[in-house]
């Protein structure tokens, strides 16, 4: 019978080299990944405080955004008005009638009747 191989195979000796050196890399990665993690959280301190703050926080960022919506519609306002003017020209000094609101109810029969009779008398009145 043939003696066994008592000996190590090189190929095999030399993977389980480089697939300890990668496991290692590899561990000392997440080591250094936890650690840097920890000192994260050591620094960010104790919970004292932090949800006053925070509430406190959020009160001057929704004031100063209505701040500034309130600043944009003030803007905003004033080119309409801008624009407005521009398009009907300037505002005339002595407006020749002045806007009146609709006649609703008894105001409209009465002024119908006055409009009525003042068309009768301008018909009687002979035309000279």
């Amino acid at each position: 019978m043939p003696k066994k191989f008592t000996g190590e195979n090189s190929k095999v000796a030399a993977a389980k080299e480089k697939k300890a050196a990668a496991q290692a890399e590899k561990d000392s990665r997440q080591r250094a990944k936890k650690e840097e993690q920890e000192a994260a959280e050591w620094a960010k301190g104790a919970k004292t405080g932090g949800r006053k703050e925070d509430q406190e926080a959020k009160r001057l960022e929704k004031l100063a955004k209505k701040k500034e919506a309130e600043r944009l519609l003030q803007e905003e306002e004033k080119q309409l008005a801008h624009a407005a003017r521009a398009k009907t020209g300037p505002a005339k000094l002595h407006p020749t009638s002045k806007p009146t609101q609709p006649l609703r109810g008894a105001e409209k029969k009465a002024a119908t009747r006055e409009a009525a009779v003042a068309q009768r008398e301008a018909a009687a009145q002979p035309v000279p």
